[in-house]
């Protein structure tokens, strides 16, 4: 890694830590940031983390080797997610 990476780095978790114990004092809008920041990005590590070690292993393996019964869960779990697009929600029904 480049030098200034880790001194950036190193400085931003420094300023974070001090932000995380100015609740000690009393709540502010710095330690909201810092908690908000670091709920968001321990969810979103979860969560990448959890579907990439999911689906390595579970759907692309399997699928590279020339076994395709993985797709048709896998073509029906994403389909769960056009919900949330008006324009394609119909095709939820098809996963229901």
């Amino acid at each position: 890694m480049n030098e200034f990476t880790i001194i950036l780095g190193a400085w931003v978790s420094a300023g974070l830590t001090l932000c995380i114990f100015s609740f000690l004092y009393e709540d502010n809008p710095l330690f909201k940031m810092a908690e908000h920041l670091y709920i968001g990005v321990t969810i979103g590590y979860s969560v990448t983390s959890l579907v990439f070690n999911s689906m390595g292993p579970n759907i692309y393996t399997p699928i590279m080797a020339g076994n395709f019964m993985p797709l048709l869960p896998t073509l029906l779990g994403l389909g769960f997610l056009t919900r949330f697009l008006p324009k394609f929600a119909w095709m939820s029904r098809i996963s229901f």
